[in-house]
């Protein structure tokens, strides 16, 4: 009796231990299947995806969160049933679908809301999702451990709001400083330009009053005593004085 008591409580420690590990990503030929989907694609319209923006994935909550972007990309991807497609896009979601069959709609809505959206269209997708399969290539969770995901996802929400808040705070001051920069040159450059016109003004009037003296000059010495000023002498002031200017 002992024996088989003691071989129930085995069974049963055998059958929880395999449940709790019930998600396991395995990646094998499904980046050949991708590159397959690739090469039937075209460059159409972008449509909005979410995605987790990070170069470093670690954190055990950041690979669930790829899990459910895994998710939100390929339901983007519509192809029509009974194709080659639509097939291998089925196989894909094979890849994850143990892993959040049994999850609940709260943590699927706090880690989409934990991602980010970006503009994509197919091609950028599925590359998309081959990077995020390599991420997760090996990945094993215990069933229902991404509940503990959920104020994880919401605590970083809060933070990336506040330091999306921060940048836009700093960005906004950085363009009021340069649009302060390029008023104060464009007034240095008014009133260069200002004094420029000034000084040449100014130059341009002296240079004539000048010049209307010489000629005054020259005309008074030429009529004053034109006798006493001989012929050569009135040529040589002629030419000289009067033309000097």
């Amino acid at each position: 009796m002992l024996a088989i008591n003691s071989w129930i409580i085995l069974l049963i420690c055998t059958t929880l231990c395999i449940s709790a590990e019930q998600c396991s990503i395995k990646i094998l030929g499904e980046y050949q299947i991708i590159e397959e989907m690739i090469s039937t694609q075209g460059y159409f319209c972008s449509m909005p995806v979410k995605i987790l923006n990070k170069e470093h994935v670690e954190e055990k909550c950041d690979r669930w969160a790829l899990v459910y972007e895994l998710e939100g990309l390929l339901e983007k991807l519509n192809f029509t049933r009974g194709t080659d497609n639509y097939n291998k896009k089925n196989h894909l979601i094979q890849t994850y679908i143990s892993c959040i069959e049994n999850e609940d709609y709260s943590i699927k809505d706090a880690a989409n809301a934990y991602l980010q959206t970006v503009n994509m269209n197919a091609i950028e997708i599925l590359q998309r999702i081959n990077h995020s399969l390599h991420e997760l290539d090996g990945f094993k969770a215990e069933a229902g451990s991404s509940s503990d995901c959920e104020l994880y996802y919401n605590k970083q929400r809060q933070s990336n709001g506040v330091s999306t808040k921060k940048q836009f705070e700093d960005g906004r001051k950085k363009e009021d400083s340069q649009s302060n920069l390029q008023l104060i040159i464009i007034v240095l450059l008014v009133v260069f330009v200002l004094l420029f016109l000034s000084g040449f003004l100014y130059y341009r009037h002296q240079y004539r009053e000048l010049e209307r003296r010489l000629n005054t000059r020259c005309n008074l010495d030429l009529t004053e005593n034109p006798i006493a000023v001989l012929p050569e002498e009135r040529e040589r002031l002629s030419i000289t004085a009067c033309d000097i200017v």
